[in-house]
Formats: C-alpha cells, structure tokens, sequence
C-alpha cells in the first residue's frame, strides 16, 4: 500500500486500540464497582455490628455482675430472715409467792421482742421479695442480651462469607499479599488486561502475516532452484 494509506491505517487502528482499551477499562471498572458497593456496603455493616456487640458484650458483664451481687445480697436477707424466725421472743417472768407458797417461774411472751422479730420479718420478706423481682428482670434481660450477641457474631459470620465470595474475594487475598489496598490491585489488573489485550491481537495478526511472508518467500526460493 502506499504511504498515505499506510499511515491513516497504522493511527487508525492505534486510536482504535485506545478507544477499545478505554471501552475495556471503562466497563471492568464498572463491574468491579458495582460488586465493591456491596463489599463496602458488608464491611460498613460488619463495623456498625462489632460496634453493638461491643456495647453488649459490656451490657452483658455488667448484668452478670449485678445479678451476682443481687444474688448474693438475696442470700444476706435470707441468712437475716431464717435468724428472726429463729429468733426466742419469751421472756422469764418471776412471780413471788403467798404466805403459803414459794415464788413462781415461767416463760411469757415479750410483747417487744415479738414487734421488733415480726418487723425484722416483714421487711426482710419484702427485701427477698424485691430482690427476686430484680433477678427475674436481670436474667431475663441477660438471655435476651446473649441472644442477640449470638444472632450478631450469626451476621457477622455470613457478611464476611459475603465478602469472601467471587472475585472480590481473590483480589482481596491478592491485595493482603502485596500490601496493597483492594482498589489498587484491582486497577493494577485492569491495566494489565488492557496492555495485552487489542495489542497482542494486533500483533499476533502481524506475526502470523510476517511468517505467512517468510514462508511464501521461501517456497519462492525452492521453486526457483
């Protein structure tokens, strides 16, 4: 071909491996957005969980220590209670004798003591009692806390499966592998599909018409020995 022609089709189809490479970049890039919104999406989800199971997790430990201590305290007015029932609320009374008869002993209630057993009684009944509405609350509130913990580390688990699967997940591994933020091994790899891909079929074509040349040229040479 001559020389104009050759030059207009040497650009040509440069500018056509530029457009076609733009065309390539443009669209993986989309793709791999469109699944990194999701993978984003999951890890901003994961961070906001860990985040409220952190806050559980304290809520937890601090139900427990309460309901220990609750406990514990359950028992002090219990131990209080068992020493009022316990408790001997007679007295000895002496009673002195006729002229005829000798002094007389015996054992009668004391009305004070008997006041102050029944009031030790009833407020440590009302303690127990309280304090068993408050350990009925806090158990309550400690299975409903671990039940959520449970079911967040269940999300956490299947967002992070999440994020694993596809490719996302390979070029994930490869971004740990050499230190590199996901992003930039995923643009790293683009450009690599884009130097190789309208090049090297525009090379290969030149090749294979190079050596279909060489080829004729020496079957030329043979037939002219």
């Amino acid at each position: 071909t001559n020389k104009i022609l050759k030059n207009y089709m040497l650009a040509a189809v440069i500018l056509l491996m530029a457009i076609t490479s733009l065309g390539i970049f443009g669209f993986l890039s989309d793709a791999f957005q469109r699944n990194f919104s999701q993978y984003s999406l999951n890890l901003n989800k994961i961070n906001s969980l860990k985040n409220q199971q952190t806050f559980i997790t304290s809520q937890i430990d601090f139900n427990k220590n309460k309901l220990k201590d609750l406990i514990e305290l359950q028992k002090t007015y219990q131990s209080s209670l068992d020493s009022a029932v316990k408790q001997d609320v007679t007295t000895t009374k002496t009673t002195s004798g006729g002229l005829f008869s000798s002094g007389k002993t015996e054992k009668v209630t004391d009305q004070k003591l008997l006041d102050s057993k029944n009031k030790i009684v009833e407020t440590s009944q009302q303690n127990i009692n309280s304090l068993f509405t408050q350990v009925s609350t806090v158990s309550s509130d400690l299975q409903n806390q671990e039940k959520l913990n449970s079911d967040i580390s269940q999300e956490i688990i299947k967002l992070e499966a999440d994020n694993t699967k596809g490719e996302i997940g390979t070029f994930k591994f490869v971004a740990e592998a050499f230190g590199v933020n996901i992003e930039t091994a995923v643009r790293i790899f683009i450009i690599l599909i884009v130097i190789v891909f309208d090049p090297l079929a525009v090379c290969l074509v030149i090749a294979y018409n190079s050596l279909a040349r060489k080829e004729e040229k020496i079957e030329q040479k043979e037939i002219n020995y």
